[in-house]
């Protein structure tokens, strides 16, 4: 959703929550959506996924608004179901020959209707066109990720309704294992439950500098290997920020998620232009894909440089 403007001071310290305020949701979160515990083969079939997905499997004719839904349903191997795309979804392999999707809603509703889709998937940007897709009975799915257990969720959701829940289970489970292991690990013994997490600035870019805010999957990453993200859940999901006031919030940590890793000189010239901040953590990490091995790997490289903060001078 497109965020309010920025106030001219967006971003002040907060109180610290403790790590059992934060890591116990979300490991509880992490277990929850990503069916960890192991029900019975009998339970997962039935309870796995909502009765609306399991009810519409036959989504044959997908058009993709959303990135995220056209990253998935390429990876449960029915791109060919997806008949019309936005501008960002006709980047990926094969789809640049499908009809583009208009940007603004009257001319959208007209080529979605025309086109007779079974299933419609549009970010929550765009609700009000999904509305109007509703109302001519076309069915629409929305996709609203803010957590690893939203994004578990609507992939789930994704994958009834072209009957790949099987596989979309096997890749959830793939990621959401690690991810619940580093969040446990980062709770701590019942001795630091109460202790404050570090203070994380994540980088959204550093020309112009840009802070993630707090309804970012790059949040959820820090949250997940204890630490706190230093806009405290305030603000839009983008802050610009001057650099004076970045190293008034004080963050022992700086760090940048980016789907594409950068070479190791990019990544020393980066590190060199913040010493002064703080130590930098340069991850790989693409949003659009949360459900890819990266995003555990992404926690881990942050889990172990908050380790080294919390306990110096010992082997990580």
């Amino acid at each position: 959703m497109n965020p309010a403007a920025p106030p001219s001071d967006p971003v002040k310290p907060r109180s610290r929550p403790g790590r059992g305020q934060i890591a116990g949701p979300l490991l509880v979160a992490l277990l929850a959506s990503g069916l960890l515990l192991g029900c019975g083969p009998e339970l997962e079939q039935e309870q796995a996924w909502p009765a609306s997905a399991r009810a519409n499997a036959g989504a044959r004719k997908i058009a993709s608004l959303s990135p995220v839904a056209t990253s998935l349903l390429l990876e449960l191997e029915h791109g060919d179901r997806l008949i019309a795309v936005d501008a960002e979804s006709a980047k990926r392999p094969g789809l640049g020959h499908r009809p583009r999707v208009p940007e603004t809603d009257d001319e959208a509703f007209l080529l979605l209707t025309s086109l007779e889709t079974d299933l419609v998937v549009l970010p929550a940007s765009r609700i009000a066109l999904s509305q109007r897709l509703d109302s001519a009975s076309i069915r629409t799915l929305v996709v609203l990720i803010r957590s690893f257990e939203d994004g578990f969720t609507f992939f789930g959701e994704l994958a009834g309704r072209v009957g790949a829940a099987a596989m979309a289970r096997e890749r959830i489970a793939a990621v959401s294992r690690p991810l619940a292991a580093i969040a446990a690990e980062s709770v701590g013994s019942e001795e630091s439950v109460d202790a404050a997490r570090p203070r994380v600035a994540v980088v959204e870019s550093f020309e112009p500098l840009v802070l993630v805010g707090d309804d970012q999957l790059a949040t959820a990453l820090v949250g997940i290997a204890g630490g706190e993200n230093v806009t405290g859940g305030r603000g839009p999901s983008s802050i610009p920020i001057g650099r004076d006031a970045l190293v008034a919030l004080r963050p022992a940590l700086l760090f940048h998620a980016r789907p594409t890793p950068p070479s190791e000189s990019e990544r020393e010239a980066l590190a060199a232009s913040v010493a002064d901040i703080a130590p930098l953590v340069v991850a790989e990490f693409d949003p659009d894909r949360f459900y890819a091995p990266e995003s555990a790997t992404a926690a881990r490289t942050l889990r172990t440089a908050i380790i080294a903060l919390e306990r110096p001078g010992e082997p990580r």
